[in-house]
């Protein structure tokens, strides 16, 4: 079972492939990928829906993304909980690049919020 982890202010899971190249010798050749391999698996955004940009999200709604990702970070990708207000949250598969200031690096569960458009 995979275990939330906290990293600047958003809740993800830590799970599937995770790269950790630097710290090992004979490194210096190794490419780190900038962009993921592949798309990572999302749903389609609901219908009078975006997602919001980062400085859209208030504390609440960032309290509420962790509440989401909580209880629901078994639930297929896609799967979109509605917050009320406008407001709801996708459960959806994130990536970050290997080595970089976001962290867990590469594939993982996460939570996108979105706001009604």
């Amino acid at each position: 079972m995979n275990r939330p982890v906290l990293f600047g202010g958003a809740l993800m899971l830590a799970g599937g492939l995770v790269v950790f190249a630097q710290g090992f010798a004979g490194n210096d050749d190794v490419e780190i990928p900038t962009s993921p391999p592949r798309p990572p698996v999302t749903g389609p955004i609901p219908s009078g829906y975006r997602r919001m940009t980062s400085a859209e999200v208030s504390p609440e709604l960032s309290a509420a993304a962790y509440q989401v990702l909580a209880s629901h970070a078994s639930d297929p990708y896609g799967t979109v909980v509605y917050l009320g207000d406008g407001y709801a949250a996708m459960v959806e598969e994130h990536w970050h690049p290997p080595g970089g200031a976001a962290t867990p690096w590469g594939f993982h569960t996460g939570v996108s919020l979105l706001t009604s458009a």
